[in-house]
């Protein structure tokens, strides 16, 4: 489930990255999106579709109405972040190791970030660097 989950939500977010970029409205505006055929049944002779989307519905149009519902819901505004640090990680958004890493980022974004390094003096006193 993971996976399946996972998978959709990378390409929700790959689809929607040129309206991110205000590009375009729409990600089937979008001419290297592959939107248009998932999401509206457009033939495309470039496109092989993965086995998920397939999984989708039984025809070809139930495909492409459940593929853009996907897309009638705002992007939760922290999604996008999340995805790439699990890119970045190499690792799914539901593994531990990505929930491990969320949640330190998150206690130091509580905290303030990282401290700051400092300096000791001749006294043994600790002092903030700028």
């Amino acid at each position: 489930m993971d996976a399946e989950d996972y998978l959709l939500r990378v390409s929700r977010y790959i689809e929607l990255n040129p309206v991110r970029a205000n590009m375009v409205v729409h990600p089937r505006d979008y001419g290297w999106s592959s939107y248009a055929c998932n999401g509206e049944g457009r033939v495309s002779d470039w496109l092989v579709s993965h086995p998920l989307y397939a999984s989708l519905g039984e025809t070809p149009a139930a495909r492409a109405v459940a593929y853009a519902k996907l897309f009638e819901t705002e992007i939760d505004p922290d999604e996008p972040a999340r995805i790439r640090t699990a890119i970045h990680l190499g690792i799914g958004l539901k593994d531990a190791r990505f929930r491990e890493e969320m949640e330190k980022a998150q206690e130091a974004k509580r905290k303030g970030g990282r401290k700051k390094k400092g300096a000791t003096t001749t006294s043994g006193e600790q002092v903030d660097l700028f």
